[in-house]
């Protein structure tokens, strides 16, 4: 199916097909199913993720001294997804100031990106990035990509950024929001019992980027 042969462009490092594939799987999934069904947000991260090892197609925008910004497309894919503030822009490179120190960068590597402890920017289902955890499992989860699955209190909980798709309930200031990433105008739900069960301390730490699998579909007849 579609979302099969993403993952096979994916894997071959032909990212641009991978998001065709992807792009057109989510929006099969979104017509059969809501934003909150597993096929869906699934779809919705590959989309996401694929997209960030991708330079931004249009660079119009001039970005203001100081923006929140997410780097993308990049050829270290560990660059992909790190957040940093923008600097000057000079012959067609910002100077990115991250934690560690500053990058020059093209205009095309990085998008302006939100914080989540603005409550109003956040919405059911729309993926997110995770940023800014210090721990030792919390570090392994910076930069992966899931999707929104309840906020409240200054708290957000997310799907699909650890192994075997559980949830990690996170502070709103360790999500961010990245514009560029999304595939279209997601419509706001009522928010499901929000339930507070802290970041899971046993996430996986490798290095390796995760193929995250597609939801088992029931089979009919069967025991």
């Amino acid at each position: 199916d579609l979302e099969r042969l993403g993952d096979g462009f994916r894997r071959a490092g032909d990212f641009g097909r991978a998001e065709e594939m992807y792009d057109r799987a989510w929006r099969e999934q979104a017509v059969r199913h809501e934003l909150l069904h597993p096929y869906v947000a699934c779809c919705m991260r590959k989309l996401a993720s694929v997209r960030l090892r991708l330079p931004a197609a249009e660079t119009n925008e001039l970005l203001a001294l100081g923006t929140l910004v997410v780097l993308r497309g990049l050829p270290d894919r560990r660059s992909n997804g790190v957040v940093g503030h923008v600097g000057l822009l000079q012959d067609g490179l910002y100077t990115v100031h991250l934690g560690a120190g500053s990058v020059p960068v093209l205009v095309s590597n990085v998008s302006s990106a939100l914080l989540a402890k603005a409550p109003l920017i956040l919405v059911l289902g729309q993926p997110v990035l995770v940023h800014g955890l210090t721990s030792a499992a919390g570090q392994a989860l910076n930069g992966r990509i899931g999707t929104v699955e309840a906020f409240g209190q200054g708290r957000v909980v997310v799907q699909g950024v650890r192994r075997g798709l559980g949830v990690a309930d996170l502070a709103a200031e360790n999500i961010v929001v990245v514009d560029a990433l999304e595939v279209a105008s997601l419509q706001g739900a009522s928010c499901p019992a929000f339930r507070d069960e802290g970041v899971d301390t046993d996430s996986e730490t490798d290095e390796e980027e995760e193929e995250e699998e597609p939801p088992k579909k029931k089979q009919k007849g069967g025991k």
